[in-house]
């Protein structure tokens, strides 16, 4: 084990156990010091469950794993050092307390990522984020094709679609948060896709302007900062992805924009009109109402005004369909989807 995932788990451990404490179960010496048990031992290991994860014990946690531990805190101990907790935790408490940025290997490239990010970073330091949604982008790109990248974070989508698209093709990132962007120049310079990827750091929008970015303020996902086109925050450069001239077709765009995206698809017509893409798009009706002001049917009728039709992303196989006539079912989700945009076929 390493000296940070000794320090990690250590630190698990510690929270974990106080919110035990919390919860009435003796975690300490409890048994060693001969004092009996106040619940039956399978009643433990459910109440240490529900203190870490917030319900007993489950098909993805199993108590027979934990029947044959030696105590309650042999139980805990197990537990906290699981992937799943890691995987929980990560949503409430920042993997590290500050920044801190590191290079590691994920799918055959080198990344740099943070490992305040409980999110992004979180997910390629464990070898997956949206796996089988890059499989599918991968799946609609060729040699000399191009992509665009909005929202492109530490660059999961931008190094993975480089590749693909060989030393011909071209892809265009955006990314506004400049910490992120620089990072993710690094990463594209270490994998040697510089050549083939036109990095910005700026937001896309409706048109050229000068706007804002918006720190998060999440405690483990910086992943999720936002822009405006006021003057609130950090100024930074909007522009449109109508304003670039595209040297190879645009066969994919991927966008997850933290609910700015009906903005970007205002200054993206004449591009989706000509190269007429598949796109990838965040869907969160309650980051659509925050940021742009619009509902959930609002956007999908945008796209279907731009000739698309819509289906949530499935791993396998196409998903349910989505109109702007029932789009409303999932305002309240809880938790961001991603659909599918394909064109519809032009009429003759």
């Amino acid at each position: 084990m390493s000296d940070l995932d000794a320090g990690r788990l250590s630190a698990d451990a510690t929270a974990a156990k106080a919110t035990m404490n919390r919860a009435g179960v003796a975690l300490a010496d409890d048994a060693a010091a001969g004092a009996p048990r106040a619940l039956p031992f399978i009643d433990q290991i459910n109440l240490v469950h529900t203190a870490l994860f917030g319900w007993p014990c489950d098909h993805l946690t199993p108590l027979d794993e934990y029947l044959g531990c030696w105590d309650i805190h042999e139980v805990g101990v197990r537990m906290i050092d699981s992937t799943r907790f890691r995987w929980d935790i990560r949503s409430r408490v920042a993997p590290w307390p500050v920044d801190k940025w590191v290079m590691t290997e994920f799918k055959g490239f080198k990344l740099w990522v943070n490992l305040h990010d409980g999110f992004v970073s979180f997910g390629v330091l464990h070898g997956d984020w949206e796996e089988a949604e890059v499989e599918f982008m991968l799946s609609c790109l060729g040699p000399g094709d191009g992509m665009i990248d909005a929202g492109a974070n530490v660059g999961v989508y931008t190094v993975q679609a480089a590749a693909a698209v060989g030393s011909t093709g071209r892809i265009y990132a955006f990314e506004p948060n400049p910490t992120v962007c620089q990072r993710l120049r690094l990463s594209l310079e270490a994998n040697r896709l510089d050549d083939r990827c036109a990095l910005y750091n700026e937001g896309l929008g409706a048109a050229e302007s000068t706007g804002s970015f918006h720190l998060s303020q999440h405690a483990a996902n910086p992943g999720s900062s936002t822009i405006s086109t006021g003057d609130s925050g950090a100024p930074i450069l909007i522009r449109p992805i109508d304003s670039i001239q595209y040297e190879r077709p645009i066969r994919f765009i991927k966008m997850d924009v933290e609910g700015f995206e009906p903005f970007v698809l205002q200054g993206a017509r004449k591009t989706l009109e000509r190269h007429r893409p598949v796109i990838l798009t965040e869907f969160f009706p309650r980051s659509l109402s925050a940021i742009a002001g619009a509902s959930g049917s609002a956007y999908i009728g945008m796209l279907e005004a731009l000739g698309y039709s819509m289906t949530v992303f499935a791993a396998r196989g196409d998903g349910e369909a989505v109109t702007s006539s029932d789009a409303s079912r999932f305002d309240a989700i809880a938790e961001p989807i991603n659909l599918v945009c394909r064109p519809m076929a032009r009429e003759a």
